[in-house]
């Protein structure tokens, strides 16, 4: 079963990818492309070409990721397929996807939370940068951590994880 693991979590952040790639086309974005990359970590991403993107355009395709991997989660807990692995791959995905230190969600909360400056900067890593100083730490950051920290404990929990109390060898 464990020879499954890099075969589940490549399927997990596939179908998170298929999320922003979705959003971007139900949008009207041109997608640029679906690529590959090893700077800073591993990781496979969407671009978009964002020349004039509307606000409204630029969450949807961040968020439509995140959105992905929350639907596949509650898909999998509705479906009531028996896969522990799978299943704690989906809560770890869903976890990092809903971070408060860095994920397409902050992206997109700073977007939104200042997006004046994005207004009159073209969107580059310098200003999410700058951004990403001003909000964290700020009250809304501290929200966004409890509300992860809460996700966490409800995530993790015994009552949740293993609702039957049924006990694996």
């Amino acid at each position: 079963m464990a020879w499954f693991i890099p075969l589940y979590v490549l399927v997990v952040v596939l179908m998170h990818e298929l999320g922003h790639y979705i959003a971007a086309k139900t949008q009207g974005l041109i997608v640029e492309g679906f690529s590959f990359e090893l700077k800073p970590l591993p990781h496979f991403y969407v671009s978009v070409i964002d020349d004039r993107l509307t606000m409204k355009q630029r969450l949807i395709f961040l968020i439509g990721g995140s959105l992905m991997t929350l639907f596949l989660l509650i898909l999998f807990i509705i479906s009531g397929i028996d896969n522990r692995c799978l299943f704690f791959i989906l809560i770890c995905q869903t976890l990092l996807d809903f971070n408060p230190f860095y994920s397409d969600y902050v992206v997109a909360i700073m977007s939104y939370i200042y997006r004046d400056d994005f207004k009159k900067n073209d969107t580059n890593e310098n200003l999410i940068e700058k951004l990403k100083e001003r909000y964290m730490f700020s009250t809304i950051w501290y929200i966004h951590l409890i509300l992860w920290g809460i996700m966490i404990i409800f995530l993790l929990s015994p009552k949740f994880i293993n609702p039957y109390n049924i006990t694996i060898l």
